[in-house]
Parts: C-alpha cells; sequence; structure tokens
C-alpha cells in the first residue's frame, strides 16, 4: 500500500508541474488512452486530450499552484488547491478546487474536479478573449 501511496503522489506532483510550466505533451503523457475530466459546473465529463486545447490559455495566466492538502484513498488521490492567475490587464484571480484523481498504473484516468463557477468567471472570459485574439507571434 505504501508503494502504491508514492506512486500515486510521484504522478500527482508531475502533473500539477505539468499544468504549472504549461507542458501540455508532459500533461498528456500522464493521462491514460480513455481518461475522462469531469467538472461539477457543466456535469460533463470531456476526454482529457480535448481539454489540453485549453492548456496554452491557462499558461499564458501563469498558473500557481497552492496545494491545501492531499488524501490517497483506494489508489486515487484527493486534492485541495488554489490556483492563482495573472489575468492580461495585471488582475490577479484565484480559484478553489477539489480533484478526485485516479489512476490506473502510474497514468491518470479520471479526474474529477469541484470548482466555483464565480470564482472561474474572470478566468474563463479572459482564456475565451485570449483565444479569440491570440497574441502576436502565436
Amino acid at each position: 500500500m505504501a508503494d502504491n501511496h508514492h506512486e500515486v503522489l510521484s504522478t500527482v506532483d508531475k502533473f500539477v508541474e505539468a499544468l504549472s510550466t504549461g507542458d501540455a505533451a508532459g500533461v498528456g503523457a500522464l493521462f491514460t488512452d480513455d481518461a475522462v475530466i469531469w467538472h461539477n459546473y457543466d456535469q460533463v465529463g470531456q476526454p482529457a486530450l480535448e481539454a489540453l486545447a485549453a492548456l496554452a490559455a491557462l499558461a499564458a495566466l501563469q498558473p500557481r499552484y497552492e496545494i491545501a492538502g492531499r488524501d490517497v484513498v483506494d489508489g486515487a488521490c484527493i486534492q485541495r488547491h488554489v490556483v492563482h492567475l495573472t489575468l492580461p490587464g495585471g488582475e490577479s484571480a484565484s480559484i478553489a478546487a477539489i480533484q478526485r484523481i485516479s489512476l490506473a498504473g502510474s497514468r491518470i484516468r479520471r479526474i474529477d474536479e469541484y470548482m466555483d463557477s464565480a470564482q472561474m468567471a474572470p478566468v474563463v472570459q479572459a482564456m475565451q478573449a485570449m483565444q479569440a485574439n491570440p497574441p502576436a507571434g502565436v
């Protein structure tokens, strides 16, 4: 059980690091081929590889993850964190979240993600604006 505990936390550490640096290939390599990310705010299970498209916009907002706690239960990591972001105008935004990250071996097969949609609103607006008007050179 201790080996599994270490493997789960190691994979989750790699996941958070890749998200923090905008490493889409690194994030993608951590998912199983059939991985799904479910969101509480829309009740949709999205194929993980589809979700990778949003990584470029997220990386542009300079995400910083403040891990509030982690528990490993039945081979899954329950992670509580706050994502701190810098919006294009220089304002800051923070989103508190809880994720249940389920693994198959050392790869992520499912993430159940719980976030407050009100905290997400300015971030979603910024990401949509960046997708509509990408910075020069992108």
